[in-house]
C-alpha cells in the first residue's frame, strides 16, 4: 500500500433521527479500492484521492463517497474497467466523483483545479504535476466564477423553482466559494466549517450559519426568501469586490 494513504478512523454516521444508517470503515474501503486501482492499472495509476464530506470528516448519513482517480491515460477501455472496479465495492452506489488522463489535468482551467488541488486528501500519488503559475490567480477566478454562478442560481429560484433543495445547493456552493475567499485574503485554505467558522465574520458566518442549517435539517421552508436573499446580498458583495 501506497505509504501516503492516510489513516482515516472509524465513521458511523447516523441519520437526523439519530439512528444509525450506514456505517463505513473509510480506512477499509479505501484500502481495497486502492488495490484495486493499482491491480487493474498498475503503473498507469497517477493519483488517487478523496474529496468532499468523508474527505473532511464532515459526512452525513447520505455522504457520498467523493474519488478523485487520475489515469496515465484515460479512453473507453479504461473507463469501462474503471467501471467494474466501482461496481466490485461494497456501498457502490455511494461512489462518485472525478476521473481524468493525466494531460487533460494539466491543460485544465486553473480556476477548477484550485479547488480540486486544495481539497483533495491523497490516497496514492501527489497532484503536485498540475501546479499553475500562480496559485493567486486562479483562487481569484475561481472566487468570481462561484460567486457569479451562485447570484445567478440564486436570483433565477427564488423567481421561478422557488426550490429548496436548489437552495440548499446552492449555499452549499456559498461554503466552497467561502474558503476560496478566505484563501484569497489570508493566503490559507481552511477545508472545514468547524475551521472556517471561527475566523469569519459578518455576512461571510451568516452564510456559513445558513449552509450549516441546511446540512443539519433545520432550514425552514418559510425563511425561504429571507435565505434566498441573504446568499443573493452576499454573492452580490463578492462579485464586485473581487
Amino acid at each position: 500500500m501506497c505509504g501516503c494513504f492516510p489513516l482515516f478512523r472509524i465513521y458511523g454516521f447516523e441519520d437526523r433521527k439519530g439512528e444509525a444508517t450506514v456505517e463505513i470503515n473509510l480506512n477499509e474501503w479505501c484500502g481495497e479500492f486502492l488495490s484495486k486501482l493499482e491491480k487493474v492499472f498498475g503503473d498507469a495509476l497517477v493519483f488517487a484521492g478523496l474529496q468532499g464530506s468523508r474527505g473532511r470528516g464532515e459526512a452525513a448519513a447520505d455522504s457520498d463517497i467523493d474519488l478523485v482517480v487520475v489515469l496515465a491515460e484515460l479512453t473507453g477501455r479504461e473507463l469501462e474497467l474503471y467501471s467494474g472496479i466501482i461496481s466490485s465495492m461494497p456501498y457502490s452506489e455511494k461512489a462518485c466523483g472525478f476521473i481524468c488522463g493525466a494531460e487533460e489535468l494539466r491543460a485544465w482551467s486553473p480556476s477548477e483545479l484550485f479547488l480540486l488541488y486544495h481539497d483533495t486528501a491523497p490516497l496514492y500519488g501527489s497532484l503536485g504535476f498540475i501546479t499553475p503559475a500562480s496559485w493567486k490567480a486562479a483562487a481569484e477566478k475561481a472566487l468570481k466564477d462561484g460567486a457569479c454562478a451562485i447570484y445567478h442560481g440564486c436570483c433565477h429560484n427564488r423567481l421561478y423553482a422557488r426550490d429548496m433543495e436548489t437552495l440548499s445547493a446552492l449555499y452549499k456552493a456559498a461554503f466552497f466559494t467561502a474558503r476560496v475567499k478566505h484563501y484569497c485574503e489570508t493566503g490559507i485554505f481552511l477545508k472545514k466549517v468547524s475551521e472556517l467558522t471561527p475566523v469569519a465574520g459578518g455576512a461571510d458566518l451568516e452564510i456559513l450559519a445558513g449552509f450549516d442549517a441546511f446540512r443539519n435539517g433545520e432550514a425552514r421552508a418559510g425563511d425561504f426568501d429571507k435565505l434566498s436573499d441573504a446568499l443573493a446580498a452576499w454573492s452580490s458583495g463578492v462579485i464586485k469586490s473581487s
